[in-house]
């Protein structure tokens, strides 16, 4: 398996698992957020497809597609708004678009580009293309465990393992 074999299959488990963990929440449960300040679903869908389109656009060297007003909703250093009124299709439509660009581009990255210093804007501890890559899915399994505590305070069936 190669490198961006191994990546486009950690795209494809963490879009699986994003995809579990809201499909069976109405559009007040992707809305829930367990205390003030903590992150509902809707945001989650809509910061990790933000900011994965950010990340790819640096890394890709392409123009961002992702709408500038959500960005600045929903982007790096974001809170969640109880008030929010996206529904919970329109953000996973938003997130599955923007994995869908993210698979399509990823294989297009010259492995020989890897290695190279990571582009302005990462974090520091990410410090070459490949690294930043690895974030794209690392990112995505972050935020999955805020949707399981949504889900378990919600009282919505366990996604893997026993109950």
């Amino acid at each position: 398996m190669t490198p961006t074999q191994l990546l486009l299959n950690q795209l494809g488990t963490s879009t699986w698992l994003i995809e579990q963990a809201v499909k069976d929440l109405s559009d007040a449960d992707a809305r829930y957020q367990p205390a003030p300040g903590l992150n509902h679903a809707v945001w989650i869908l809509m910061h990790l497809a933000s900011t994965e389109d950010g990340m790819l656009s640096k890394l890709a060297g392409r123009k961002s597609e992702f709408p500038a007003d959500l960005a600045a909703r929903y982007g790096g250093g974001t809170s969640p708004d109880p008030k929010d009124t996206m529904t919970r299709d329109q953000a996973l439509r938003h997130f599955t678009e923007t994995r869908q660009r993210t698979m399509r581009i990823v294989p297009e990255i010259s492995a020989g580009d890897w290695d190279k210093p990571a582009p302005a804007g990462f974090p520091p501890m990410f410090k070459t293309v490949g690294e930043c890559l690895g974030l794209l899915p690392t990112h995505s399994f972050w935020h999955f465990g805020q949707l399981l505590v949504n889900r378990r305070m919600l009282n919505k069936p366990t996604i893997l393992g026993p109950g």
